[in-house]
């Protein structure tokens, strides 16, 4: 296991973003098995599912439509989809999907077969799901719940709710705002806050300067006017 802080930019080079580096490093132990990799539209491009698949991993995703590579037909703007409606678009080994539901889905695959175009309802008009849809509904359920795309829709249109998600939020503001590790051991200002007692750690924000665990006070301290 491996924790991304969002700082960690010595990973990344002139040819590689951060995300793309973690997710290489990640899957460095399970090159050439045939494995599978589903993620969320924080990490997807098509350069890092070009570079797993010379090392025989095929990958799914949500992306983001104004990711480089993606086509440009595929911008909401551009695109005026109706429910049920389903658009693909295919190069090399790539799929690009874009399905209307609730909002637009923006998916990335190299390992489904390219979905057939048109508009696809049930006897009731509810939009019918492409296979690619279900499938990363049933395999990313699995790691976060809050995630699943038929129930929240939260990927692609409303609240940012991963972990991966909260950290690009805070990379892109600028705030610099990242936990980090120290020699001597600080105390969390949320737990004294909240309990009245000394909880001793060795993590702090580095920008704040103060102590913070890592697992709900350190988003509570920069997320909540009060604690």
């Amino acid at each position: 296991m491996e924790v991304y802080l969002g700082k960690d930019r010595q990973r990344a080079t002139t040819d590689m973003t951060v995300t793309h580096a973690t997710v290489k490093q990640l899957t460095r132990k399970v090159k050439g098995h045939g494995h599978k990799l589903y993620m969320d539209n924080y990490f997807s491009s098509l350069d890092l599912y070009n570079d797993l698949t010379k090392h025989k991993i095929n990958c799914c995703g949500t992306v983001r439509p104004n990711h480089k590579g993606m086509p440009d037909d595929f911008r909401s703007k551009i695109l005026r989809l109706k429910w049920g409606d389903v658009r693909a678009r295919t190069n090399g080994d790539l799929t690009a999907v874009v399905w209307k539901d609730k909002c637009d889905i923006h998916l990335l695959t190299n390992r489904h077969v390219s979905p057939a175009e048109g508009n696809f309802c049930d006897e009731s008009g509810n939009a019918l799901k492409p296979v690619i849809v279900g499938d990363y509904n049933r395999y990313v359920s699995y790691i976060d719940k809050s995630d699943r795309m038929a129930n929240s829709y939260s990927i692609s249109c409303c609240r940012p709710s991963t972990l991966a998600t909260r950290i690009g939020c805070l990379e892109e503001s600028s705030c610099q705002h990242w936990p980090t590790t120290t020699e001597k051991t600080m105390d969390c200002v949320v737990c004294h806050a909240h309990t009245k007692k000394r909880r001793q750690i060795q993590m702090k924000c580095e920008a704040c300067n103060v102590g913070l665990c890592i697992s709900g006070c350190f988003k509570d301290y920069h997320t909540k006017a009060q604690l």
